[in-house]
């Protein structure tokens, strides 16, 4: 059997796989007439595949063959017992073929086999339940050579994968060795549909060579952040898309799936525009259900979605999270939005440039339903497999427009190949062909918008919909927001939540479009937040850390690989694990140098600036522990952390990494980059961002001390909790490592410095860094995927928006740009709820999280909407 799957081990499917082999010619007049196999004893062969099926008077046995190897796969001991998996035998236009459905199966899946002599190799294929290393190897290597299709568009040549793995592999080599070998030589594949497993007595293992992509990076980061499992994290993602379609699109709650049926969910959004999400094309409550079982499940589905779309007035159907599953499955969908039947694909098998018959596939409109009015279709970097046959189908359709990012490129169904003993292999063998004659192998199917679909920073943070926005926008609907109504939304919020004051400013790739303020810098004083009100940032602070380190690296006074030991600094670094000196700057930059904070111990970094006494120790006992006064001085500070001799030192504030090798998200470490930075300019770091970053783009109330502030009416805002349902002032406060989160500004000079970094370090004649720099800056530094995106030097950019968030006891700010619509804002409050006792009250609690959430999204629509004033 083949299959078509969600891709890597997840999907693995430990299925029949069907060979070909030989037998005798002559019927044998013992066996029961009612087997319709009887008809067929011989060897029979299915084209481009390597299935041999040998039909005997008494016993069925199928293969895997090739050119040059071949594997017993299974054998019937009897032909009732092969009748229950090679079902609906049918005749063939000769003797010389016939055809079968691997059970359960639809006629889609069916089978047709040649007569042909058994393959060589199948008259002495081994022992299945033996081990050979070099048989499996071998076996391995010629199933990819004979049906592999797609060697040259993936850019692998592989004889030379031979000539490299072949002789490291003999009759010692052990299983594990083995499995590392092969796996290595299958990654430069990059094919979700190419799988090994090994399970066996002696090992476990599973490998695809898939790239990770879109969503499945953020999984992963998430569940390193959250602590969940990789695929639990993955599967909460469309519902993330869903929550906010309901907050931010929608007035009315959307519907989803009950177990045991596919999972969508469906709703209306403003406007009268459906909205249908498509998460598998397949059971995954059960994915042993039969495929006729699940056609069945999703017709009854689709018809009770339709019936509630049916008064909309155009569609936006969203598989941006659709892994695959059934070609069936989705062809059968497909049908509910054509009235006519339409050619979908064709496909053939590889043989090794052997034509083999093309199989051209169709969809059959729908017997009752059908919804044939406008369509917009979602597609992204993890619409794989099945759903891109979806959507390989749905773009031969008049009413169908596809937006987002390009598909995986895994349309190929799965050929299954019994090794011997435990081990399965998985490949792409068969070539799709669109409606024109397109082949999306690999390259993806390109969508005719292409809109970012993968932005877990826009999705998470600001409810940013940009595919759902612009198909609404693209359908008429409305979405812009005036200044009017964004101040009466802001009002309800601070009323609802108790907000203190807030700033905002929006560029685009200009200029300053707008800045806004409301509420009290301070609350006693009465005293009203301005546009020249200072904030305190907290880790946006980091962001000029970056911009530094860029600075020097193009004054040569440092480079990105330069280390502790190479410059004079006044502290040692004390790994436990002997490294500390071998710490780079762009580790600390990436936060890969293996440098944890310690909750408690970071906590003392924070103190009152009237005793020096700890912050955090009048809300919590865990601080009490912190010596008192607090060290303020931040190289003294970080001595006491990092050096051995220091009172904070603790052994796990280090990892036991590989430095550069694992992201692990560090205060202390940006602090610590900073203090290289001013050993290696010879310059104090406050001075060095004052005279370089601050005066030459103009944003003079922005300082790291309070010390800088004369002016009253430029006072840094006061920060507020969230504390028995009222906003209570926190004592003036300051951190030990300063340049982790330290800075103060005001919107509108921050908004200055990122329209700075936007027009390539720029502004206004005045240029902080060269545009390679920023583009430098701004781009990938590490593989390793991170809850916003990919970590830059400092800032995250997840290729939809770039910036950096920040958040301290009493504030919160986010600098970011939307890059596809050219927009930008900040944003920033005094206020926090970190300390209340709303986590006692989860409703009370979920509806702040809820009132914030929505000032984010206000904040960025606005902007949106500003961006659609300007080029009016």
């Amino acid at each position: 059997m083949n299959i078509k799957c969600k891709p890597l081990y997840s999907a693995i499917m430990l299925s029949l796989s069907l060979v070909g082999c030989s037998g005798d010619d002559k019927k044998n007049p013992t066996v029961p007439p009612e087997s319709p196999l009887a008809k067929y004893t011989g060897a029979w062969i299915e084209p481009g595949s390597g299935l041999a099926i040998n039909i005997k008077a008494d016993e069925v046995l199928a293969y895997r063959y090739t050119r040059a190897t071949c594997s017993l796969i299974e054998n019937f001991d009897s032909l009732s017992e092969a009748d229950n998996q090679l079902t609906a035998v049918q005749a063939g236009a000769t003797d010389n073929n016939f055809s079968f459905l691997p059970s359960g199966e639809v006629e889609l899946d069916r089978i047709y086999l040649d007569a042909q002599n058994l393959p060589a190799a199948c008259e002495n294929a081994p022992d299945p339940e033996g081990f050979d290393a070099e048989f499996v190897f071998q076996h391995i290597w010629h199933n990819f050579n004979d049906y592999y299709p797609f060697f040259t568009v993936r850019n692998v040549d592989w004889q030379q994968q031979w000539d490299t793995f072949r002789p490291q592999i003999n009759s010692s080599t052990t299983q594990s060795q083995l499995f590392a070998l092969v796996a290595e030589m299958l990654r430069p594949l990059d094919d979700g549909h190419v799988f090994l497993v090994a399970i066996t007595d002696e090992i476990e293992a599973g490998f695809s060579p898939q790239s990770i992509k879109g969503w499945q990076a953020n999984a992963i980061a998430a569940a390193k952040v959250f602590g969940v499992d990789e695929d639990d994290a993955f599967a909460g993602f469309p519902k993330l898309i869903t929550d906010n379609l309901e907050n931010y699109y929608s007035s009315s709650d959307f519907s989803s799936s009950d177990d045991g049926q596919a999972p969508l969910s469906w709703g209306i959004l403003d406007g009268n525009i459906g909205y249908l999400q498509i998460n598998s094309m397949d059971i995954e409550a059960d994915p042993e259900i039969e495929t006729q079982q699940q056609l069945t499940i999703i017709r009854v589905q689709m018809e009770q979605v339709l019936n509630d779309l049916v008064d909309t007035s155009s569609m936006i159907i969203d598989i941006r999270f659709n892994e695959g599953g059934s070609d069936a499955f989705s062809l059968a969908i497909a049908g509910y939005f054509t009235e006519e039947r339409v050619l979908a694909y064709s496909r053939e098998n590889y043989n090794n440039n052997i034509s083999t018959p093309r199989q051209l596939v169709y969809i059959e409109p729908n017997d009752g339903t059908s919804y044939t009015k406008p369509i917009t279709l979602i597609t992204g970097p993890n619409t794989e497999s099945a759903a891109e046959i979806f959507t390989l189908a749905m773009k031969e359709l008049p009413n169908v427009t596809q937006i987002g990012e390009s598909t995986a490129g895994n349309l190929s169904d799965i050929l299954e190949v019994d090794i011997m003993d435990g081990w399965k292999l998985g490949l792409s063998y068969q070539v799709y062909y669109a409606a024109d004659e397109q082949v999306y192998e690999y390259v993806g199917i390109l969508p005719q918008t292409e809109v970012p679909v993968t932005s877990f920073t826009g999705e998470f943070f600001f409810g940013a919909l940009p595919a759902v926005h612009q198909a609404l926008t693209d359908f008429g609907v409305d979405l812009t927001i005036n200044q009017s109504e964004f101040n009466e939304q802001l009002l309800d919020i601070m009323e609802a939540t108790g907000l203190v004051g807030f700033s905002a400013a929006w560029i685009d790739d200009q200029t300053i479009l707008e800045t806004t303020v409301a509420g009290f810098a301070d609350i006693d004083e009465e005293r009203p937040i301005t546009i020249n009100t200072p904030f305190n940032l907290g880790s946006v602070s980091k962001t000029f850390i970056g911009t530094s380190a860029m600075q020097m690296f193009e004054r040569e006074l440092i480079t990105p690989d330069t280390s502790l030991s190479d410059l004079s600094m006044p502290f040692m670094v004390d790994s436990p694990y002997g490294n500390g000196g071998e710490i780079t700057i762009t580790q600390l930059a990436t936060h890969t140098s293996g440098i944890q904070d310690g909750d408690a111990t970071y906590g003392c970094s924070y103190y009152i600036e009237a005793d020096q006494s700890s912050l955090f120790a009048l809300f919590d006992d865990d601080f009490e522990v912190c010596p008192q006064p607090l060290e303020t001085n931040q190289s003294a500070f970080l001595a006491s952390l990092l050096s051995q001799s220091g009172e904070l030192y603790r052994e796990d504030h280090f990892l036991d990494v590989e430095l550069g090798e694992e992201y692990n998200y560090s205060n202390v470490g940006a602090a610590l980059a900073s203090e290289m930075l001013a050993t290696a300019s010879g310059t104090d770091f406050e001075q060095w961002t004052e005279d370089n970053i601050f005066t030459p783009l103009g944003m003079e109330n922005t300082h790291w001390f309070n010390s800088r502030y004369s002016d009253q009416d430029t006072t840094p805002a006061r920060r507020y909790l969230l504390l028995g349902g009222e906003p209570t002032v926190i004592p003036e406060f300051s951190l030990a490592t300063w340049s982790d989160g330290g800075l103060k500004s005001t919107a509108t000079d921050l908004a200055r410095y990122l329209l700075g970094i936007v027009r390539g370090g720029e502004l206004n004649g005045q240029r902080i860094l060269n545009a390679d720099s920023v583009d430098a800056m701004l781009s990938t530094v590490i593989d390793e995927p991170v809850i916003e995106g990919h970590q830059g030097v400092f800032w995250t950019n997840d290729g939809f928006m770039f910036g950096h968030n920040g958040g301290d006891p009493g504030t919160n700010s986010d600098m970011r740009y939307d890059q596809y619509h050219e927009v930008g804002f900040t944003l920033m409050y005094n206020f926090d709820d970190s300390l209340d006792e709303l986590e006692d009250d989860e409703d009370a609690e979920d509806e702040f999280s809820s009132q914030m959430d929505l000032l984010s999204h206000l904040v960025y629509r606005r902007g949106l909407s500003l961006k659609e004033e300007a080029s009016q």
